[in-house]
């Protein structure tokens, strides 16, 4: 009993959850049993139970779903075309995020446009990535790069050239030690390959660009970057 008539005092106090007046629920207690105590008669009271549960705390725990949006900080601001002078640059665009699908043929509801390639479709949104768009048939949510109108996304590939004469595969422990992978050397000219983060993500192939500069020989590299020339 003294733990109800604190908790229901508790209520009282101003900025409380429900904030009520004893004296109107004093005024209904009748003339026999205002002879006991008002805390016996108050705790078999409707409106005393009534107003004591309404402002104890809820006992749902709030659901914690993942910032999506958290992952773009691993993401550098601003991508370069290629390591050539006057390369364009890109800068990570704000309200815009972009997911991949499986699906070439996707046509997902909602997307602004749908970027595709060989390995499928890059769907692109407007707005901040849900759980939701990332379990609809799709990957981690990726941030989108512009120049003006134009939106590009990165693919975590990076495709890089040495000098002529030189075998790409001849350099694997370099670029190895860079934090990179050789993916595919091209069979025609044998100096340029596609490479990939060791880890596999494309924050890393994005923020250990400056890693590869140091190989001796190498004259270009370019990360790849899916275009849509008009984002709407």
């Amino acid at each position: 009993m003294p733990l109800l008539i604190f908790l229901w005092l508790q209520c009282q106090l101003p900025g409380s959850a429900a904030l009520i007046s004893a004296e109107p629920i004093a005024a209904q207690i009748p003339p026999p049993m205002q002879l006991t105590t008002t805390a016996a008669y108050l705790s078999f009271s409707f409106e005393f139970v009534q107003s004591l549960l309404s402002c104890l705390p809820s006992m749902e725990q709030p659901v914690n779903q993942p910032d999506a949006s958290a992952e773009f900080s691993r993401y550098p601001d601003q991508i370069t075309a290629s390591s050539q002078p006057d390369a364009a640059t890109y800068e990570q665009r704000s309200g815009y995020y972009a997911i991949r699908l499986t699906d070439p043929e996707a046509e997902p509801v909602g997307a602004v446009t749908v970027i595709r390639d060989e390995k499928g479709a890059i769907a692109l949104f407007k707005g901040a990535p849900t759980v939701s768009r990332q379990r609809n048939g799709g990957e981690s949510p990726l941030p989108v790069y512009g120049d003006g109108s134009i939106a590009v996304v990165p693919t975590g590939e990076v495709f890089i050239r040495f000098q002529d004469g030189v075998d790409a595969r001849d350099r694997a422990a370099d670029i190895e030690a860079a934090g990179y992978a050789i993916t595919k050397v091209l069979d025609f000219a044998p100096q340029g390959a596609w490479i990939h983060a060791i880890s596999g993500e494309i924050a890393d192939s994005l923020q250990r660009l400056a890693q590869l500069e140091g190989l001796v020989g190498l004259e270009n590299i370019e990360p790849q970057l899916l275009m849509e020339r008009q984002l709407r």
